[in-house]
């Protein structure tokens, strides 16, 4: 299920596919934040700006539950770093892989208690790049 949408903004002048910036919009709660999309992607189209839709990858459930389930099948031993996450997302042949930056900012955000109050805290900073999985998402439900 994807949700939301990307919008890739191109210029009119650059040669189609060049990526000129992307705006994610979603449903959210905080309308303020989704009237600040609006109008951000309002502001490139009257500049002269084109949009291509594009779908956003989803690797799976979700990069952070697939981690959780992988930890939960031994298909990863704790404590893992992203080097076992990039292992994890060749052997399932994901595509396009995300980024470096992509996985350490899902880890990080998935063990930080102050990130966010809606997204689920999966892990759990043993340090130095280091994550366990939190004991409430152990058990083969979690599979």
């Amino acid at each position: 299920m994807l949700i939301g949408l990307t919008w890739r903004v191109f210029q009119s002048n650059l040669m189609w596919g060049c990526c000129q910036q992307s705006l994610h919009v979603t449903k959210s709660s905080y309308a303020g934040h989704a009237v600040y999309q609006r109008k951000k992607l309002n502001r490139a189209i009257s500049d002269n700006y084109y949009i291509s839709e594009c779908p956003m990858p989803k690797y799976g459930r979700g990069l952070n539950r697939e981690i959780v389930a992988a930890v939960n099948a031994g298909m990863i031993l704790e404590p893992f770093s992203i080097k076992d996450v990039r292992k994890l997302i060749k052997a399932k042949n994901w595509k396009p892989e995300p980024s470096e930056n992509h996985i350490n900012v899902t880890l990080a955000n998935g063990a930080s208690d102050s990130h966010s109050i809606t997204y689920k805290k999966y892990f759990l900073s043993v340090g130095d790049g280091q994550y366990k999985v939190n004991p409430h998402y152990k058990g083969n439900e979690w599979l």
